[in-house]
């Protein structure tokens, strides 16, 4: 990486070169967990706004909702989706009208820092009931198996973390409607779409995120 680069404030680095170097890490410090120690360090603290709203929601299932809604906030290309009758929550990227899947580490780092975020707003972490990753299984599993428990599944169609029911209604540690209520204000003030105005007001802001999700269906706005 030239100097200029590392000058330039907008500059951009390569996928490929920080895989270089994250592959350099690891084999240097003999961690092959070394990634997902990097994603602990990312708290609800760390995430402004959107970080409140998790960490104050009902439940994990309304805490993804609300990272899902709002991920705006804190990012335009990277995009988390959620299918609650699968429990399921992936990451993709999308991006001038492209959408693509993580590649290897981003999936990992991704996928495990979502995981430590709703681990810190519930009374006792949990597992996914299933992991799933597009890459080829690694060589020391180990690592994973300690952040993502035994169900991990490799060479699949998409990276995604799939949740039981029963998960998705664990009640919060910090659960406040009224801190809750606060903060979506806010948050919508910030991305400029409404949800608790009027009923016109509401349904543009339901479109403005359904566009955002890729999905502005009649069903989903309705």
């Amino acid at each position: 990486i030239d100097k200029d680069t590392l000058h330039f404030k907008d500059a951009t680095v390569k996928s490929m070169i920080l895989h270089e170097l994250i592959d350099e890490a690891i084999c240097v410090s003999g961690d092959a967990g070394l990634l997902f120690k990097f994603a602990r360090l990312v708290t609800p603290n760390n995430l402004g706004v959107l970080g409140y709203l998790m960490l104050h929601s009902a439940t994990v299932e309304d805490a993804i909702t609300k990272l899902c809604r709002y991920y705006a906030l804190i990012g335009k290309s990277l995009k988390p989706l959620f299918v609650p009758n699968e429990g399921k929550l992936t990451l993709l990227i999308y991006k001038e009208g492209n959408v693509s899947h993580l590649e290897k580490y981003s999936a990992e780092i991704h996928l495990s820092a979502l995981l430590h975020l709703i681990n810190t707003i519930i009374p006792q972490p949990l597992y996914p009931k299933k992991t799933t990753f597009r890459h080829s299984k690694p060589a020391h599993i180990q690592a994973y198996k300690h952040v993502f428990g035994e169900s991990i599944h490799f060479d699949e169609v998409e990276n995604a973390l799939y949740f039981d029911p029963q998960h998705l209604c664990t009640t919060t540690s910090f659960n406040n409607p009224k801190l809750i209520e606060l903060f979506e204000k806010e948050a919508e003030a910030s991305l400029g779409i409404s949800l608790h105005g009027n009923l016109i007001e509401q349904v543009k802001g339901f479109i403005l995120i359904g566009t955002g999700e890729l999905d502005v269906s009649l069903e989903s706005i309705a």
